[in-house]
């Protein structure tokens, strides 16, 4: 194992995965911690995790939207 890989692995480890998609997200856009949070890529499935925490999901109830 190179030395890069095995320094990527480390990383990998102690890292939380919301931490590593921000980290995604920041190397995606050059770095620029403005232009994550202004990502027209709305169809990537880490842009609603682009700033390091959970989304707000709001879950619909099916059932009591068609009286049953």
């Amino acid at each position: 194992m190179k030395a890069s890989e095995r320094k990527v692995n480390e990383m990998t480890a102690k890292t939380s995965p919301l931490k590593a998609i921000k980290a995604k997200c920041l190397d995606c856009m050059g770095g620029h911690k403005k232009e994550v949070k202004l990502c027209p890529s709305v169809e990537c499935p880490l842009w609603n995790f682009r700033n390091g925490h959970k989304p707000k999901v709001t879950v619909f109830n099916l059932d009591a939207e068609n009286g049953d």
